[in-house]
């Protein structure tokens, strides 16, 4: 039997005018974060429950019109993280983190991607932070 493949339409597709994307887990690599986060909270999920906090705090931030210093909404969702399971938290642990959420690297490709669509005149614009389950529950709820 022949390995037969779908036939494809060749239609132009229309460059979009505008793309909305999230940045952390997206464009963004967060797997040190996320070893360093369960590490500085001694718990697997740690992680997990630090990035539900860090996008709760973004959203309703962004809701009220209310920003803070990046730096300021991480380390206090870690220590509202570390209190959860009762964790203490190392402060120079914590430091490191923080070093290092300001030197995330892009994912592969995302440079090439995004220069492409800049070229083309193509607004990019971004969601302060949520992950698409956490949109997808945000919709359900309005």
């Amino acid at each position: 039997m022949k390995n037969e493949q779908p036939e494809m339409s060749h239609q132009t597709l229309a460059m979009p005018t505008a793309i909305l994307l999230d940045v952390y887990e997206t464009l963004l690599g967060m797997a040190e974060v996320g070893k360093r986060v369960n590490k500085l909270l001694d718990n697997k999920r740690g992680y997990t429950l630090w990035f539900e906090l860090f996008v709760q705090y973004f959203s309703v931030g962004s809701c009220m019109a209310r920003f803070h210093p990046f730096a300021f909404i991480a380390k206090a969702m870690l220590q509202m993280a570390a209190r959860t399971p009762g964790e203490k938290l190392n402060e120079k642990g914590t430091g490191g983190l923080l070093q290092l959420l300001k030197h995330l690297p892009a994912k592969d490709g995302v440079q090439e991607v995004l220069g492409f669509y800049t070229t083309a005149n193509t607004a990019l614009l971004r969601l302060p932070i949520l992950r698409s389950s956490q949109l997808i529950r945000s919709l359900a709820i309005a």
